[in-house]
C-alpha cells in the first residue's frame, strides 16, 4: 500500500489537533496571556469546524482507492480523531467552560467562615449599613460573583 495518503491524513491530523488545542492553550492558569495568543485562540476557534470539514473531505478523497478496495489501513482510523474532535469546537467556549460560574456561594458571617485567615486579601463592600468581605483567593478562580448586599445586586470581581 502506498504511504502517502497515510502521510497526508497524518498532516490533517497534526493541524487539526493544533486548531483543536489552541484555545485550551490560553486558558492554561500559567500562560502568559498576551493579546495575541487570545487573538489566535479565538481565530482557531471559530475556523475550527471548518478546517474540520475540509479536513474530513480531503481525507476520504486520499483514502478512496483503499476505501473502494476495502483495505482501509488500520492505521489511518485513529487519525481521523483530531479531525472529528474539531467539529464541535467552534460552538464551545474554553474560557467559560475553564472558568465556570460559581454556584451555591455560601455566604456566612465572618465569625462562622473558618476557612480565612488574618492574612487574606479580601474585597470589602458596604451598601445601606450592609457589609460583605470576599475572599481573593476564592475569586481568583471564577473571576468575579453575582451578588447582592443591601438589596442591590453587586459583582464583586478579581
Amino acid at each position: 500500500m502506498e504511504k502517502k495518503p497515510l502521510v497526508g491524513l497524518a498532516a490533517l491530523a497534526v493541524a487539526n489537533l493544533l486548531v483543536f488545542a489552541a484555545p485550551f492553550y490560553y486558558i492554561m492558569p500559567l500562560v502568559a496571556h498576551r493579546q495575541s495568543l487570545l487573538t489566535l485562540a479565538f481565530w482557531s476557534q471559530r475556523i475550527a469546524p471548518g478546517v474540520a470539514a475540509v479536513s474530513l473531505v480531503c481525507a476520504i478523497w486520499l483514502l478512496r482507492p483503499q476505501w473502494k478496495a476495502g483495505k482501509l489501513p488500520k492505521t489511518a482510523v485513529p487519525l481521523f480523531i483530531p479531525i472529528l474532535m474539531n467539529l464541535p469546537v467552534g460552538f464551545i467556549n474554553p474560557v467559560e467552560w475553564m472558568f465556570a460560574p460559581a454556584e451555591k456561594v455560601r455566604i456566612a458571617p465572618i465569625h462562622q467562615f473558618a476557612d480565612i485567615e488574618e492574612t487574606d486579601m479580601v474585597i470589602g463592600i458596604m451598601r445601606n449599613g450592609q457589609s460583605r468581605a470576599y475572599p481573593v483567593r476564592y475569586l481568583a478562580y471564577h473571576h468575579m460573583l453575582n451578588d447582592q448586599l443591601g438589596g442591590l445586586p453587586v459583582l464583586p470581581t478579581y
